[in-house]
C-alpha cells in the first residue's frame, strides 16, 4: 500500500514497498538497541558507508 493507502499497481512496486518497510523496521530496531546500550551517538553508529 502506498502512503495514501492505495494498493500498489504492480508486483514490483509491492516488493519495493515491502523491502523499504522492512529496512525501516530494521533501522528502528537498531536505534532502539543502541539506545538500550547507552551509546551517545546512535545515528553515527547506524550511518551507511556510502
Amino acid at each position: 500500500m502506498s502512503a495514501e493507502g492505495d494498493m500498489k499497481a504492480t508486483p514490483r512496486e509491492a516488493r519495493e514497498t515491502a523491502a523499504s518497510n522492512m529496512l525501516y523496521q530494521l533501522h528502528q530496531k537498531a536505534k532502539e538497541k543502541i539506545a538500550e546500550q547507552g551509546s551517545g551517538t546512535p545515528d553515527a553508529a547506524l550511518a551507511l558507508p556510502y
